[in-house]
């Protein structure tokens, strides 16, 4: 059995998922917030991080064609339409690129109020179920896509094939009529054409 690159990545992603979410599930919530060093950010902020990613992806999803918008519908994050920043209290932080942490000072990060382990689990397990159903439909959508255009090509390849053979049969059969003529006329002639 081969595997796609797409099949082989979402399972890499699924499984990095489930372990993020495996191992804070066996932290307390203090074990959750330690930082390794003053300035070095929590698990927790991890945990968020890897699901912000997740959450942000699948709002770019449907973007990526027209058939995946409508497959997927409007593509808004959790983030946004539970109002999470506000709720939790860091609207005032600067959460790096795409509001995902990334590129955060560590300073910033190391400071950055999150919520008790359950609420932060609870998004971070939306975000990532989420994903999977989504990138489903999105292979789903490109399987589709992909045996319209082998159809496309398929009729194109068949269409020039009999087409060119057509035109090669009509040549040889006027090709032959005219040596039929030939014969009739000038036997010596036909012989040479």
């Amino acid at each position: 059995m081969t595997l796609s690159l797409h099949t082989i990545t979402a399972y890499g992603v699924r499984r990095s998922h489930e372990a993020v979410i495996r191992i804070a599930d066996e932290l307390s919530d203090s074990g959750l917030n330690e930082r390794p060093s003053a300035s070095a950010p929590s698990i927790a902020f991890h945990v968020w991080h890897v699901a912000r990613w997740a959450d942000l992806l699948l709002s770019r999803m449907p973007a990526m064609t027209e058939e995946l918008g409508q497959r997927l519908g409007s593509g808004s994050q959790i983030w946004d339409s539970d109002k999470l920043a506000a709720k939790w209290g860091v609207s005032s932080f600067d959460l790096g690129g795409e509001a995902t942490g990334m590129g955060m000072d560590d300073d910033v990060s190391a400071a950055l109020p999150l919520p008790a382990k359950d609420e932060l689990l609870d998004y971070a397990r939306r975000a990532f179920e989420a994903l999977p159903a989504a990138q489903q439909k999105t292979l789903s959508s490109l399987t589709d896509e992909l045996t319209h255009v082998e159809t496309q090509q398929r009729h194109a390849i068949a269409l020039e094939l009999h087409d060119n053979l057509a035109q090669q049969l009509v040549s040889l059969f006027s090709g032959i009529q005219h040596c039929e003529r030939l014969i009739e006329r000038d036997t010596e002639a036909a012989r040479h054409e």
